[in-house]
Formats: structure tokens, C-alpha cells, sequence
């Protein structure tokens, strides 16, 4: 016979009389089982292994499909808390066009920096993009935020430096949180992307402050990816000499973006 349907349990509570049967299951056998005379209606007999072993799977896939939710509800709360701008709320490694050889070869070790991002992370690799305008640096840096929380479920965040330096000055205004608090939520999260950090002014107490971010998110061991227009000789004197190195230990990398402005193109 056919797996078997599932049992009425009122019937079952309210059955006149029960008789105990045989049948054969084409699962299991010749299978002993009871059937139920209710309202003078005999039910049909049904495997209770058949019976058991349905329930056993339907309370598998819930707590399969429960366990999904959840983990898309994790991933949907980290993705909000990333601020990834709305320009590039769909920036995937997948559809960044490069258009030169300099944008082939970052897209290519951006892919490779996300395949192993559990190596990467654990020792802080941290990524510089520097070049011209217009050149995707941008793009790949939210797509490769966006897959490390959707692959490995990890924290990110993303700001233009101004906003950083915003961030922490604020903290001298209120009560409630000190620069040291301001700057330890920059620390928190597993990747963060800094971009235009040209943009910021050249004060030497900017610097100072790039500097304690950067070096407590060394100290750490958490990767950063920076973007700037600036030229690697340019964003290395900007940054001073002991946070690029930082930037490059464990084979942290600078890649350069020469192609033209695709903004122009359009």
C-alpha cells in the first residue's frame, strides 16, 4: 500500500471500537496496526512506521526552514547595519565591468580575497584601493563587504572617512559615549571600508585619529579595505609611514585603478 496518511487524532479520542489489523506496506512489510470505527465508519488502515517516519522528516524540514529564517533574519540585520549606500545596495563582485587590466586584475584578487576570507580575516589582511576616479574602487569594495556577511555572516561596516572622523569628534559633545567608545565601534566590526579618505582634512589630529582607528583594528588583527583617489605614493605619505605598513603586513595589498572615468562614458 501507499505511505501512510496521518491519523485523525479527534477520531482517535472519539472512536466507538478499535480492531487490530495486518497489511502489507510496500515500505515496510506486512505491518500490524489498528483501525477505528467511528460513526459506524471503519477507517482505512495505515502503517504506523509510515505514519511516524513523515512526522519525524515534516518536523525536520520545520526546524530546517526554522533555522533558514533565522539565519536570513541574522544576515538582513548585519547587511542594515553595514550602511551600505543605496548607489551600490546591489554591488556584486559579478557585475563589475572592469575596463581596463588594472580593474581585471583587482577584480580578480577581490573574487580571491572573498573565496578565502575566513584565512584573510583571521590574519587581518587588509586591502588599499588607489587610483583614478570612476574606476569601480567603490563598487568592488561594497561587493566584497555585501559577500562576506552574505557567505560568512560576518559584521561590516562602511563609511567615508569624514563620517568616521564625524563619529568621534561627536563623542566630545555628549555624555553618553567618549572618543574611546567611538572609536572602539570602529574597531567592532570584523571588515570595515573606509572610502575618500583624501577628503578629510590634513590636520595633524585627523592623522592622530586615522592612526588609533587603523592601529586598534591592527592590534586586533581586522582586515580594512581603504579607497582613496590618491596615488599609492600619494595615500602612503597621506597615512605616514607606520599604518601602511601596517596596512601591508600579511600580504596586505595596494591595488591600482588607471582606467578612465566610466561616469564620463554614459
Amino acid at each position: 500500500m501507499e505511505a501512510c496518511k496521518k491519523i485523525d487524532i479527534f477520531n482517535a479520542l472519539n472512536a466507538e471500537e478499535t480492531r487490530d489489523v495486518t497489511l502489507k506496506c510496500d515500505r515496510h512489510g506486512i505491518v500490524k496496526t489498528k483501525i477505528l470505527k467511528v460513526k459506524n465508519t471503519w477507517s482505512k488502515p495505515a502503517c504506523g512506521k509510515c505514519f511516524r517516519e513523515e512526522m519525524k522528516l515534516k518536523n525536520l524540514q520545520e526546524q530546517q526552514n526554522l533555522t533558514q529564517e533565522k539565519q536570513q533574519k541574522k544576515i538582513d540585520d548585519l547587511l542594515a547595519k553595514a550602511l551600505i549606500p543605496r548607489r551600490y545596495k546591489s554591488a556584486t563582485l559579478k557585475n563589475y565591468s572592469p575596463g581596463d587590466k588594472t580593474q581585471t586584475h583587482a577584480l580578480k584578487i577581490c573574487k580571491r580575497y572573498v573565496e578565502t576570507f575566513k584565512i584573510r580575516h583571521s590574519e587581518g589582511m587588509c586591502l588599499q584601493f588607489a587610483g583614478n576616479v570612476g574606476t569601480g574602487k567603490t563598487h568592488l569594495a561594497n561587493a566584497i563587504l555585501r559577500a562576506v556577511i552574505e557567505q560568512y555572516s560576518c559584521s561590516a561596516l562602511f563609511l567615508k572617512a569624514s563620517a568616521a572622523v564625524n563619529r568621534v569628534n561627536a563623542s566630545f559633545n555628549t555624555d553618553s559615549q567618549t572618543k574611546q567608545d567611538a572609536i572602539n565601534a570602529l574597531v567592532e566590526p570584523d571588515l570595515l571600508v573606509l572610502d575618500e579618505i583624501e577628503k578629510t582634512n590634513d590636520s595633524a589630529a585627523t592623522k592622530k585619529l586615522f592612526f588609533d582607528i587603523l592601529d586598534a583594528r591592527y592590534d586586533e588583527i581586522k582586515p580594512t579595505i581603504i579607497i582613496t583617489n590618491l596615488a599609492n605614493k600619494e595615500l602612503e605619505s597621506f597615512l605616514g609611514a607606520a599604518i601602511s605598513s601596517r596596512l601591508k603586513e600579511n600580504r596586505g595589498l595596494v591595488l591600482d585603478f588607471l582606467g578612465d572615468d566610466y561616469r564620463t562614458k554614459k
